[in-house]
């Protein structure tokens, strides 16, 4: 019995949420490779990216204009931490700062990996 009533009070507890909580999802684009969702705190603004499945190209979705914008070619890695973007090339020999358009800024040198957070940038050299 007593396994029984925490059980039953977590399953009220979703369906509770179950009409007001779920989230609904809408599809923007088609078959892709690697999504970066960019989200900054401060200004409260949120990015998608995404890559095109069979080149590897990047994009930028503007759902104010429910459109797609290439911003780049393909990487090895793409990350968003503190409200930008950053890619490591695919030979790993550069780390770039997407800067708007198509203009990476090139930031750092060779890498094999790159992560972020905690609106830090972190590269693994080789």
């Amino acid at each position: 019995m007593k396994k029984i009533v925490p059980v039953l009070i977590l399953g009220l507890v979703f369906l509770s949420f179950g009409a007001y909580g779920a989230p609904h999802w809408e599809q923007v684009w088609g078959s892709v490779g690697t999504v970066v969702v960019n989200h900054d705190q401060v200004a409260e603004t949120t990015k998608l990216f995404a890559t095109k499945q069979d080149t590897g190209d990047i994009y930028r979705y503007w759902e104010n204009q429910d459109r797609w914008t290439k911003i780049g070619g393909p990487a090895k890695t793409f990350v968003a931490t503190g409200g930008r973007l950053y890619k490591l090339s695919e030979d790993e020999s550069g780390t770039w700062r997407y800067d708007g358009e198509e203009v990476w800024t090139k930031i750092g040198g060779l890498a094999t990996e790159i992560y972020g957070g905690g609106g830090k940038l972190y590269a693994v050299k080789p």
